[in-house]
């Protein structure tokens, strides 16, 4: 099982395009571990996203963070600890979007709820690619994040209307939505690490 920190980190607007280029050109010192990078595409424009990963749960506070500029300022930095729930699939080289969703079951049914999003997961994934499923290890501890990758905002929208016409898939969603407080979503743009 792999563990995962998640770190949110929100510019103000002046450097927002800013951070997402150092990220993908190799100027930002890369911590150890990161398995992935995305930039804000819908919504707030000034927040990247970077994922690391951890043999063990306890290794994950210790993980060093991306460092920044001393001229770069950081509004907010979130970092959440992940339980990996899949493996952490690479994002196909043609995906412009990856959704991230974010769900927060009510306390006394979330292991029901994410033991019903693992079994109906095979459904999801013929539609679409799952880059990951992971659990939150503190905070909303029955929280569960989900990433999907998509090559434009109007295959999003394609796929999510044929997933309206799957019996399965409609039924599944009848079980969840009762056992929600919230959930949202993040359009995210994939940032290259090919960088030096």
């Amino acid at each position: 099982m792999t563990f995962y920190s998640l770190t949110i980190d929100t510019t103000p607007a002046l450097h927002s395009g800013r951070h997402a280029a150092m990220v993908a050109s190799g100027a930002l010192l890369r911590p150890a571990g990161l398995m992935g990078a995305w930039s804000v595409k819908f919504g707030p424009l000034n927040g990247v996203y970077l994922m690391q990963s951890a043999d063990t749960p306890d290794t994950l506070a210790g993980l060093e963070r991306p460092a920044l500029p001393q001229d770069f300022a950081v509004q907010d930095r979130q970092v959440i600890l992940l339980q990996g729930m899949t493996p952490l699939n690479a994002i196909p080289a043609e995906a412009t979007i990856c959704e991230l969703r974010t769900y927060d079951p009510y306390h006394d049914v979330a292991d029901r709820f994410l033991h019903l999003m693992m079994e109906h997961l095979p459904i999801r994934t013929s539609y679409s690619p799952n880059i990951g499923v992971w659990r939150a290890l503190a905070g909303r501890s029955g929280r569960v994040y989900h990433m999907w990758a998509y090559r434009s905002a109007e295959e999003r929208d394609a796929v999510r209307a044929r997933l309206q016409h799957d019996t399965a898939w409609q039924s599944y969603v009848g079980q969840i939505l009762p056992m929600l407080q919230t959930m949202s979503s993040t359009l995210l743009a994939p940032i290259s690490l090919t960088g030096a």
